[in-house]
């Protein structure tokens, strides 16, 4: 991340997938899990924006997008 290099080793798109999985999960059984609604709002935007791809460390770019290093 100090690099800003995000390419893909375990990519967004897949993190993104398996926090949907898990939020789904917890609705399942009525288990309040808000931070993790939350972080998933985060991955949707990066699979939104064209980072689908990228390494899931790039979650930085949608928290600060000016992080991408130099």
């Amino acid at each position: 991340m100090v690099e800003g290099d995000y390419a893909p080793r375990a990519k967004c798109s897949i993190q993104r997938k398996d926090i949907a999985e898990a939020v789904q999960l917890a609705e399942s059984v009525n288990l309040a899990l808000p931070g993790l609604r939350a972080n998933l709002t985060l991955w949707d935007h990066m699979v939104d924006n064209g980072m689908a791809d990228l390494d899931h460390s790039a979650l930085l770019l949608a928290i600060d997008p000016d992080s991408r290093g130099s």
